[in-house]
């Protein structure tokens, strides 16, 4: 009786992995993933991908690429609802195409950067990829991950209004 969101081997995709769900000001449901192009892996190419629904979940519309590294990685959305604006926020990080995590950890090559991208009109258009790494980061972190699932924003006590978004991060080896 549930309703397919995201199913492996449409859309040109091949898996889809670390979904989200958040409900736009307007009321619209807006569903996230990582659209994995050629395989399950965790490196390749991988984009960050949405679907709405204007009927509460009974149907959804097309796939949007809401962000793609051509061939690397645009992943891991963790999406939040900014209750002052109502901008859809979308936290998410960027590889390089030939890196994969290994190579990152060890700090022989490559990047994970954390970025954030904004939608002001409920999750129709979005805005460019904002790199979080001026502000997110320290020289001994190699390997970010934002989420799985979404972030929220803190509604009570001295940090009400706060973003909190899930993440971790692991040290060079």
């Amino acid at each position: 009786d549930g309703v397919m969101v995201f199913e492996g081997g449409q859309n040109g995709y091949h898996t889809f992995r670390i979904p989200a769900i958040v409900q736009a000001q307007n009321g619209d449901l807006l569903a996230f993933a990582e659209g994995r192009k050629h395989s399950s892996s965790d490196s390749g190419d991988i984009d960050l991908v949405q679907r709405r629904s204007t009927d509460q979940g009974l149907t959804w519309g097309a796939m949007q690429v809401v962000a793609d590294n051509q061939k690397g990685v645009f992943g891991n959305p963790a999406p939040v609802v900014e209750r002052q604006s109502g901008d859809v926020l979308l936290f998410g990080v960027r590889q390089e195409a030939d890196c994969h995590e290994s190579h990152i950890r060890s700090g022989e090559r490559g990047t994970r950067t954390p970025y954030l991208l904004r939608s002001k009109d409920h999750g129709v258009t979005w805005s460019k990829a904002q790199s979080l790494l001026e502000t997110a980061d320290k020289p001994e972190w190699a390997w970010y991950a934002t989420g799985p699932c979404h972030a929220i924003q803190l509604q009570h006590g001295p940090h009400a209004g706060r973003l909190v978004v899930p993440a971790n991060f692991s040290l060079l080896k």
